[in-house]
């Protein structure tokens, strides 16, 4: 089965300038792991060697504006680690961090977080999941009122495009909830799935394939360094 083609993007930096070193067998202190440009994206097996002990420094990261390029990288290595902290911290960022017109940076960081909780999720965080489950459709996220924007991306395009992402993070996160929720954004009648069936249908298809090649072949395997 072709891996979806959405997922494969998961845990690129949005970085494509410059290369990094990722085969390096000493673990790098979290700060220094994510303040490094990958070409091909953050290594998933070496970001599962972080714990929650580095939470508060990643924390920290986000809070740096000079660590800007850098931000989805440290959301996406939060969101591996998965505890409480890192989720909360994540959901903070997304929600009420920014106002008004936000950088190239800023923004591919914002769009990390849904994957990352994702990924939060596949560890067993239940607030994670709990947000991707209550957050997938257009109208969720307008209910959530956010004050940031990029470009073109606000209002209800910014909102599709969130959506999609939080069916990415579902994905990802390989719980049997977030499957029956694709599943019902596939098949349901209702009119709400029909709806969003109309701009939908393919990335719906793609993260029940994507949920179904993780579930069987683990993430360690299937998010493995990539060559192009």
């Amino acid at each position: 089965m072709k891996f979806g083609i959405t997922l494969l993007l998961l845990l690129s930096s949005i970085n494509f300038s410059g290369n990094a070193d990722d085969s390096s067998a000493t673990r790098l202190k979290a700060v220094d792991y994510v303040l490094k440009i990958y070409k091909h994206g953050l290594p998933y097996a070496e970001a599962r060697k972080y714990a929650a002990e580095d939470v508060p420094a990643l924390i920290n990261v986000l809070s740096d504006a000079r660590e800007e390029k850098f931000w989805a990288n440290t959301v996406l290595l939060l969101g591996i680690i998965g505890t409480d902290e890192a989720v909360t911290s994540l959901k903070t960022f997304l929600e009420t961090r920014f106002t008004g017109e936000v950088s190239i940076d800023k923004f591919n960081a914002l769009l990390s977080v849904l994957q990352a909780l994702g990924h939060a999720a596949s560890r067993g965080n239940s607030s994670a999941l709990k947000y991707l489950l209550s957050n997938s459709l257009p109208e969720q996220w307008s209910a959530l009122d956010l004050r940031w924007k990029f470009k073109k991306y606000e209002g209800e395009k910014l909102h599709i495009l969130l959506s999609k992402l939080s069916m990415q993070g579902l994905a990802l996160s390989c719980r049997p909830e977030a499957r029956e929720l694709l599943l019902k954004m596939r098949d349901s009648k209702d009119e709400t799935y029909v709806s969003l069936r109309k701009f939908a249908t393919d990335d719906i298809r793609e993260c029940i394939e994507s949920y179904d090649t993780l579930s069987k072949e683990g993430h360690e395997k299937v998010l493995k360094y990539r060559e192009p």
